[in-house]
């Protein structure tokens, strides 16, 4: 019996465990996904970036989620250029998704963090 695997969209919120193993106790984590459903369906991985508490030191690329309750998300946070891959089994659950405004201050602070448009 093969289990399905959710495939998500750019932009989507999941919840990942953190340290990224399975064998670990450690504590969730909110991410955003960044890749495509092509990307998801040909690899089985995500390409995500980080979601961390506003209450913490605030770094140069950090992105605030100004949306944060309308995305799903319990609590204010900002989104962080560290950028992670992750094998599809291990996200927890789907929390909720970044709106339009929020969207385009991520999309511009990885370009100017990356290079890539």
């Amino acid at each position: 019996m093969t289990m399905a695997i959710t495939i998500y969209n750019p932009f989507d919120i999941v919840e990942i465990p953190f340290p990224f193993s399975a064998l670990s106790r450690g504590r969730q984590r909110k991410a955003v996904v960044l890749s495509t459903r092509e990307f998801h369906e040909k690899t089985g991985m995500l390409i995500l970036m980080m979601l961390v508490r506003t209450t913490g030191e605030k770094k140069e690329f950090d992105i605030p989620i100004l949306n944060w309750m309308a995305s799903g998300l319990r609590n204010p946070c900002s989104a962080r250029v560290k950028i992670i891959t992750l094998e599809l089994p291990f996200v927890q659950s789907y929390v909720g998704k970044i709106v339009d405004r929020d969207r385009a201050a991520i999309q511009e602070s990885l370009k100017r963090a990356t290079g890539v448009a």
